[in-house]
């Protein structure tokens, strides 16, 4: 059985850590990583974090601190790499493996997560690293806030732009130019476009992927995995106020289809997991061949 602290293997843009110390330094981007090389586009964005050398200018150009390791929460999902955060209420963006059929993180699907947001903590927000760097200031509240329709949404950003005008805390048209500046640059740098429409392409990228899912959850991510014929499509009954009882759940693991299994753990890491309910879906990982998502479920 997995135990709460174990280390997997260092990530392959990493160098070894040689001595004890060092070790337990990576460790947190080791398990984050795991096997997985960083992407080109967030060793781009590394470059440009460590060329400005000022996390507050990063975060008004992509509206997120860089975080490559360490930083989760207990309803992160464990097959997410988490890159940056929002710096509120835990808020922080991930590329999701899809419980590894996106071995190449560059492709992978970015999420937002939203740790206080219980009953949809994560959202798919873009296809990949490289369309969510297209989004511009203008559209980033659209990752942590619901809009009912596009209507209330474009009332929100009258009211945000008027309120920001208005504010003492305003940039100053110099920095705003400043910004500006350094936007083009790095789009241009990038091979970018800015986004026309934010909203719109939400919206498609939020389609696509429901009618990917083989399993919808109650979380809007679901499971893509292909599903399995013969399975009569009931899973246990999970949901924030039904704590699964271990004895029974186990049996029902072990003659579950893999589809049916990852959505399972999915809708239970969701709601929140017990230390022993926390190692019997580690366990499950393992055996289904997901050793580094297991490591991240465990991971504190």
């Amino acid at each position: 059985m997995l135990s709460r602290g174990g280390a997997g293997s260092p990530p392959s843009t990493e160098p070894a850590a040689g001595r004890p110390e060092e070790a337990e330094l990576y460790r947190p981007l080791t398990i984050n990583f795991g096997s997985l090389a960083l992407p080109p586009t967030l060793r781009l964005l590394q470059r440009w974090n460590e060329s400005l050398g000022d996390s507050e200018t990063f975060y008004g150009l992509f509206g997120f601190y860089l975080q490559t390791g360490g930083f989760r929460y207990a309803n992160t999902p464990c097959d997410a790499v988490v890159f940056g955060s929002t710096g509120m209420d835990g808020i922080h963006f991930a590329l999701l493996t899809d419980f590894g059929r996106s071995a190449d993180l560059e492709q992978a699907p970015v999420i937002c997560v939203s740790p206080m947001e219980f009953d949809d903590p994560s959202t798919v927000i873009a296809r990949n690293l490289r369309e969510f760097l297209s989004y511009g200031e203008q559209d980033w509240a659209l990752f942590y806030n619901v809009f009912a329709d596009e209507r209330q949404w474009r009332s929100f950003q009258e009211k945000s732009a008027r309120e920001q005008a208005e504010s003492q805390w305003r940039r100053s048209d110099e920095e705003e130019s400043r910004l500006g500046a350094l936007r083009k640059q790095f789009l241009a740098e990038a091979g970018l476009s800015a986004m026309a429409d934010g909203w719109t392409n939400l919206q498609a990228v939020r389609l696509e992927r429901a009618e990917r899912r083989s399993i919808p959850t109650t979380d809007s991510l679901g499971v893509i995995e292909p599903a399995e014929p013969g399975w009569n499509g009931t899973l246990p009954p999970l949901g924030r106020d039904t704590s699964p009882d271990e004895s029974e759940l186990e049996p029902w693991l072990r003659q579950a289809p893999r589809h049916a299994r990852l959505a399972a753990i999915r809708l239970l890491q969701h709601h929140g997991l017990s230390p022993a309910l926390a190692a019997l879906l580690a366990d499950e990982l393992q055996a289904l061949g997901l050793g580094e998502d297991a490591l991240r479920l465990l991971f504190e």
